[in-house]
């Protein structure tokens, strides 16, 4: 019995992770046409012909160089827009296996401990308590699996938004799955803490119960007939 509650102690254990999305700068290489070199400004005494044409030059470069300022920017926002993208599908990945983890081992637990509770009812105890108990352990284990649900359709919403034009509907989906992920970390502690607390003192009282019927059945085995 030790050995079965210390496996289902140790089973809910289960290590939580960070949604965090690191800010990230990326450097790129220039993609925006070449504007070439500024124009040279005309020598002294030069006519109102030749520096009207620098002066036109000038502006011709100078809008260049806005120009590609302006695609230079657009394309850091994009790597980074990609960048986040990847991150989020990769954390959207790695959150859905640990969901189908902790379901895999919730199951297991949850299934375990009604197996006990037959065992234990058909060695003629009362589990009563225990079985109200599991019930509640269910409803729990339940909400864990909501939360996790709630996380993942957020992340998946963010999908949904186009990069840099999406900015605040972006950010609130991401808060909104970073708050949730809070809530799935409660809600998986509240699980161990409630085997630990709760089903875990059921089980050890029943155990007693055991040993008290048990003794009773071989005192009353060895006594003259």
């Amino acid at each position: 019995m030790k050995k079965i509650i210390t496996i289902i102690s140790a089973a809910l254990f289960l290590a939580s992770f960070s949604l965090v999305l690191a800010e990230t700068t990326t450097n790129t290489e220039t993609t925006a046409t070449d504007c070439g070199n500024a124009p040279t400004a005309p020598a002294a005494g030069a006519t109102a012909q030749e520096r009207q044409a620098y002066r036109q030059e000038l502006q011709k470069y100078n809008q260049c160089k806005k120009d590609q300022l302006k695609e230079q920017r657009q394309k850091n926002i994009e790597d980074k827009c990609k960048l986040v993208g990847d991150r989020i599908t990769e954390r959207l990945n790695n959150f859905q296996n640990k969901q189908n983890s902790d379901t895999t081992i919730f199951g297991n637990v949850k299934g375990r401990l009604d197996n006990l509770a037959v065992r234990l009812k058909n060695k003629g105890l009362d589990t009563s308590k225990l079985e109200t108990d599991l019930k509640t352990l269910a409803d729990k284990i339940t909400k864990v699996n909501t939360d996790y649900a709630s996380v993942i359709s957020s992340l998946k919403d963010t999908e949904n938004f186009t990069c840099g034009n999406s900015q605040g509907q972006f950010m609130g989906k991401l808060g909104a799955a970073r708050s949730i992920l809070m809530a799935v970390r409660q809600d998986r502690l509240a699980v161990k803490e409630y085997i630990k607390n709760t089903i875990r003192p059921d089980i050890l009282a029943l155990r007693q119960q055991l040993v008290k019927t048990e003794n009773k059945q071989g005192i009353g085995a060895t006594e003259p007939q």
